[in-house]
């Protein structure tokens, strides 16, 4: 295992239990969690000589599937209730209903192949980015080059990230680290697919109570992997 990795792993999930032995919602958990990911990754930034190559309006990776577990979309779900108008939230709901009456007639392997714009882009510019998943957190390329060449042909799987192995590993760790502590918690660590979950969520008022349950948060929404953490 890669001790960076290893590092970031268990310096999260220790703290990360430390939160949720407190009377603190997931909701703020998550959020601090992504607040130490935010500083961890730029300390590792900081101390290496590769840079990522990302910036604000590159949104190639957008385009491709994203992968969410039930804590990330409840903070997502508080953040458009306190931050974005209603109008925009409708705009958002409808742009991921487009995409899961696509994503339900492909299998996962076409899912995998094809470009679909994630339902919080506009202007190619993340309407969530302060929440993020960690799965586009964690994303980053050291050339955007392979970017384009991914975007522009979605089915061929076989064209290389130009991930910076430090962050990566850094990244992936904390990820792990905190998924860890939740699991230890006995919540839903199913992994959805964003779209078909995100209106599951807003249809339901009864998704907290399955999640804490370590039920199955999302009932009609695409089941990605159960929730095997390692």
């Amino acid at each position: 295992m890669n001790p960076i990795y290893e590092r970031a792993a268990f310096r999260e999930y220790t703290l990360a239990t430390e939160d949720l032995s407190r009377p603190l919602d997931v909701e703020n958990c998550t959020s601090n969690s992504y607040l130490r990911h935010d500083t961890l990754t730029a300390d590792v930034l900081n101390t290496t000589s590769r840079k990522t190559d990302c910036k604000a309006g590159c949104s190639y990776c957008c385009h491709f599937k994203v992968e969410v577990r039930a804590y990330e979309l409840f903070l997502i779900m508080r953040y458009l209730k306190k931050a974005v108008p209603q109008q925009a939230m409708s705009s958002f709901l409808k742009s991921a209903a487009t995409n899961a009456q696509s994503i339900r007639q492909l299998s996962r392997e076409q899912h995998f192949g094809t470009n679909l714009e994630c339902p919080f882009l506009r202007e190619d510019q993340c309407r969530i980015y302060p929440v993020r998943p960690y799965a586009c957190r964690n994303f980053h390329a050291a050339n955007h080059y392979n970017c384009i060449v991914a975007f522009e042909n979605p089915s061929d799987l076989s064209i290389p990230d130009t991930f910076i192995p430090e962050l990566h590993a850094a990244g992936q760790g904390h990820k792990s680290g905190f998924e860890k502590a939740l699991a230890a918690k006995g919540f839903d660590m199913r992994i959805y697919d964003m779209s078909t979950a995100l209106i599951d969520l807003f249809g339901d008022g009864d998704a907290r109570k399955r999640y804490v349950k370590g039920k199955r948060t999302f009932p009609h929404a695409i089941i990605i992997e159960t929730q095997e953490i390692f």
